[in-house]
C-alpha cells in the first residue's frame, strides 16, 4: 500500500510562516550591519530635565558626581553643571482663570552630562551597555544618593 504526500492547508501556512520568519531576520540582521557601520565612538554631552524635585534633595546633585541608570550596570556619564529654578505650579481658580505659583518647596533641574558613547543619527548609545539615548527619552537614574526621573532634551558631540 502506497501513501501519498499531499500538502494541506496546514502545511502551507507552516512554511509561509517559516519564510516570513528568515526573512524578519535576514532583514535585521543586515539593518544592524547597515547601522553599526555609521556609529562611531566619542564624547557625548546631553542635558537632562528634572522637574519638581524637592528642594532637599535637588542640592544632593553635584558637579563630578557620577550618574547612573536605573536599568544598567554602569555608569551614564559624570554632571558636568546643574542648574536650578524654582518650581512653577498651575493653580485653577473657581471662576475658571488660572494662575502660576512660584513653589519654593520644589525646584526644576537643568543638568549637563558627559559620556564616551557611539553616535548615530538621532541617538547616542552608552558603550557599556549599547543603551540607547535620544531627546525626549524619560529615564530612570541615581547618583547613588537619589533617584530620580529627568528626561533627556538636548545632545551634541565633541
Amino acid at each position: 500500500m502506497e501513501t501519498k504526500n499531499k500538502f494541506n492547508i496546514i502545511d502551507v501556512i507552516i512554511i509561509v510562516v517559516i519564510l516570513l520568519l528568515a526573512a524578519t531576520f535576514i532583514f535585521r540582521y543586515l539593518e544592524l550591519k547597515k547601522t553599526s557601520s555609521k556609529v562611531v565612538d566619542t564624547t557625548v554631552s546631553y542635558t537632562l530635565e528634572v522637574n519638581g524635585i524637592d528642594s532637599e534633595f535637588a542640592d544632593k546633585i553635584k558637579t563630578g558626581d557620577t550618574i547612573y541608570a536605573r536599568d544598567l550596570k554602569s555608569g551614564c556619564g559624570t554632571v558636568k553643571s546643574v542648574k536650578t529654578s524654582f518650581y512653577r505650579s498651575t493653580v485653577y481658580l473657581p471662576d475658571g482663570k488660572a494662575e502660576t505659583h512660584v513653589n519654593p518647596q520644589f525646584k526644576n533641574l537643568e543638568i549637563v552630562v558627559e559620556t564616551k558613547a557611539q553616535l548615530s543619527e538621532d541617538a547616542f548609545y552608552l558603550t557599556s551597555e549599547n543603551f540607547p539615548v535620544f531627546v525626549g527619552k524619560e529615564i530612570g537614574l541615581s547618583n547613588g544618593i537619589i533617584a530620580f526621573n529627568a528626561t533627556v532634551t538636548a545632545f551634541s558631540a565633541e
